[in-house]
């Protein structure tokens, strides 16, 4: 199962978003951290590919380390491009 997550993080949001705002990367934690520390004390598979700014997947990147989740389940075009 795939899942998407926008989250408009400017300023100035249209009135009428309903959704989540904030960095997505702590929307995405906020959301899926629970299931995902579930999915490795069970040793189950999961991926998360993130595209976006190196800043971003730098963030998200922290966040599995801060969590002990498995950063080999991390994707990302941008990973080679972080050094911690």
């Amino acid at each position: 199962m795939s899942t998407y997550y926008g989250c408009p993080s400017m300023f100035q949001i249209n009135p009428t978003w309903s959704g989540k705002t904030g960095w997505v990367h702590e929307v995405f934690f906020e959301d899926q951290s629970t299931k995902l520390s579930q999915q490795a004390k069970l040793n189950q598979n999961y991926y998360v590919y993130a595209s976006g700014p190196y800043p971003m997947i730098h963030a998200l990147k922290n966040g599995f380390i801060s969590r002990h989740l498995k950063l080999e389940n991390l994707l990302s075009d941008m990973l080679p491009l972080i050094k911690t």
